[in-house]
Formats: structure tokens, sequence, C-alpha cells
């Protein structure tokens, strides 16, 4: 890569670290216009947050890059300038020389195809259709961009399953949860939607499975003692007359990360999950629950409180796929069965489970209401359960 198109790069991307409103200037710039790998990280995840509509500074980017680091971004952030003029002529020299540099190859490489057989009708439909997909308005795709998507998407569908530890359920699921899925798990009020986060972080602890644990309802120390008394062989009640034995597990490594707070929006949850990826080796995370999201700022919140929901499981699908994990999110049900204030968890997740359990029963079971990553059947029933739920120890769901 020649140095001025870096610098080119560089002052592009700084200028918009700078002043996020440039960004409409370098709209037209696509990924693959952008050579440099820390360059590249960068306008990949400004991309990102300005689709989702949030807001673009140095600390959401530094969250949303995969592999480029803090220091890349502060180094890239120096060669920004605030002259939208002058961008703009950055951006079209930038893209000029690369669609150039592309059309050369493009031309040699047809070249070489109708000197070997001759098939000149075959050289110019191929041409044309790259002409017209990568140089003709920005808004087509080509079918080489288009396999590149769906090769890096099958990757992740076929990426190393991490177990549930719940043999049913994991059974269902091929094995366990896959990168860039959105698990939606809905449940009755009092029916178990915590002890089931609580028994699947204890379960991926067991795996030395690193994992980011969202508490927007009970805290990050409930969850702990849930883990403790399930260990211990005891009912979270009796804690009390075991401090010392959990003192213990002080020195115990510890898999789980959690974020505990009843105002983080979804904004920061992506940023986190993003975060916790790239700095921490993250391999899955979980959200407790849907609907206690906090409302983003003015400018990023929709109209209606159904929107606002529906934009908000969208992201964290879109950071599911961003990120290369598996994302649970539970959700709470209302008196008829579906998602309280809104259905969209069922649109935007690969699949949508209800946890049924009748309250003050041990047996338990999915009820699969949507799916796009196994079969639509039901993982057990009321005469066969899927789980039970063991209110002696921790309490926690166990195989039955």
């Amino acid at each position: 890569m020649a140095a001025d198109t870096l610098a080119l790069e560089r002052q592009v991307l700084g200028s918009i670290l700078r002043d996020p409103t440039l960004y409409n200037v370098a709209e037209s710039l696509k990924p693959e216009d952008v050579e440099d790998h820390a360059c590249k990280d960068v306008w990949l995840a400004i991309q990102s947050i300005a689709h989702s509509g949030t807001v673009i500074d140095t600390q959401s980017v530094i969250g949303s890059c995969i592999f480029a680091t803090a220091a890349d971004v502060s180094e890239i952030a120096k060669y920004g300038h605030v002259d939208r003029d002058r961008l703009a002529k950055a951006v079209t020299t930038l893209v000029d020389t690369r669609r150039a540099a592309a059309l050369e190859t493009e031309l040699t490489r047809q070249l070489g195809t109708l000197r070997g057989d001759g098939q000149w009708r075959r050289a110019i439909s191929e041409l044309l259709t790259a002409l017209s997909a990568d140089y003709g308005g920005y808004r087509s795709k080509s079918a080489t961009s288009a396999r590149h998507a769906a090769l890096q998407k099958l990757r992740m569908a076929t990426s190393e399953a991490i177990p549930t530890g719940l043999p049913a359920l994991d059974e269902r699921l091929g094995g366990g949860m896959r990168g860039g899925w959105l698990i939606g798990v809905g449940a009755f009020a009092k029916t178990g939607k915590t002890t089931l986060v609580a028994t699947i972080s204890g379960n991926l602890d067991r795996q030395r499975v690193p994992h980011q644990v969202f508490t927007l309802e009970r805290s990050e120390t409930y969850i702990e003692e849930l883990k403790a008394a399930r260990d211990m062989g005891i009912n979270i009640t009796q804690l009390g007359k075991h401090v010392d034995a959990f003192e213990q597990r002080l020195n115990e490594p510890s898999y789980a990360e959690y974020i505990h707070s009843r105002s983080i929006t979804v904004e920061e949850i992506r940023h986190e999950i993003l975060s916790g990826v790239r700095k921490k080796g993250i391999r899955a995370a979980f959200i407790d629950y849907w609907q206690l999201i906090a409302t983003s700022a003015k400018g990023l919140r929709a109209d209606s409180r159904n929107e606002e929901l529906g934009r908000q499981v969208q992201l964290i699908a879109d950071t599911a796929g961003d990120a290369g994990i598996p994302i649970v999110l539970t959700s709470q049900l209302n008196d008829n069965g579906a998602p309280r204030e809104s259905n969209a968890i069922k649109f935007a997740a690969n699949i949508f489970l209800i946890l049924q359990r009748d309250q003050n029963a041990a047996e338990a079971w999915f009820e699969n209401v949507v799916t796009n990553i196994t079969e639509p059947l039901n993982i057990g029933s009321i005469n066969d359960p899927a789980l039970m739920f063991r209110s002696d120890v921790g309490p926690f769901f166990d195989a039955p």
C-alpha cells in the first residue's frame, strides 16, 4: 500500500473521529477501499455505529472494533481535521485510486481470459457485471462480495458450539450455542429466567468459558450466591451458615464478568460486549432481561415504546453477528403468553423459546415459538420434561 493512500485513509477516518457530523461526506467509501488493517476495522466500526444510530465518538469506536486497539484509534484520530471540502476531496481521491486499481486488475484478468479461450462474449459479460456492481453508484453488491458475507455467516454458524450444560437444549441446538446467534428465552414472572441464566453461567464456569452476564433485574451478587449454593449442595437461604466455605471461592478462577445496571442502554450493552470480545476473549453473553433495558438518549430512541423495543432487540441481534458470539436475551411474558410490550424479539432472534413451568412444580420444558437454526419442535413437554427445577439446592435447573 502506497504511503500516500495510507495517509488518505487516516485523514478520512481521523476527521470523522474528530467530527462525527462529517460521516455523510465519506458514506461512499466501501470497506474494500480501505486497505490498512487497523483503518479497515475502524471504518467497519464507524459504519456499524452509524447504522445503529449510536453516537460516533472515540470511545464507541474503540468499543466496537474487533482488532484495532485503543492506541490504533487514537493514532488515527491525530490525522483528522474538520474541513468538509478538504475531506470530500480526500474521499474522492482515495475512492478513485482504489477503483482505478481494481478496474486495472479486472481488465487484466479479463484480457487474460480472452487471450486464453477467445470467449469474448463471456469476457464482456463478466466485465460489465463487475463494472455495474462495483462502480455503478455504490448501492449494488457483486456476487463475490455477497459470497464473502455468506462465508462469514457460515463460519459463525459452523463454529465450535458452546454447550449450555442442559442436555436436551444442547441436543436440539446441535451441540450448543454458536457464534452470531441471538437466543431469546421468554418466561412468565417467577418461572425461573434468572435461575436459568445462573445455571448456564455456572455450567460455562465449569467449562472455563469467559462470558458476560448483564443483570438488569437481580444483582450480580444474587447470581454468584445461586452458583455458590449449587456448588455447595445447599439452598441459597443456607449460605449464611457457610460463610467460610463461601470465602474459599474468592481464590477460584472467575470466568463470568457481570455488568449490573438498572439504567444501561442498548448502545452501552453493545459497547460492553464488543469491548469484552476484543479485550477479554468473551465467548458468550446473557442479558436478563430485555424489557428492563433503559430508553436511549433523545435522537437515538424510536418514537414509541414498541418501536424502541424493536430497535433494541435488532441492535442486540446485530451485535451477536458483529461480535461473533451467541447472546441469550431473556424476556418477560404478559398474561397472554406473548413477550411483554412487544413481539419484536420473535422476529429478531434466531430462536425464541418459552420456558414453561408451573409455579411450585419441578418439571420444566421449552416451547419452541420460532426458529431458523433447528427443528421447529418443542424441547420436552409437561409429560416429558427437558429440565428439573431443583429448589432444595441452588436453586438451579438440572437434567431430569
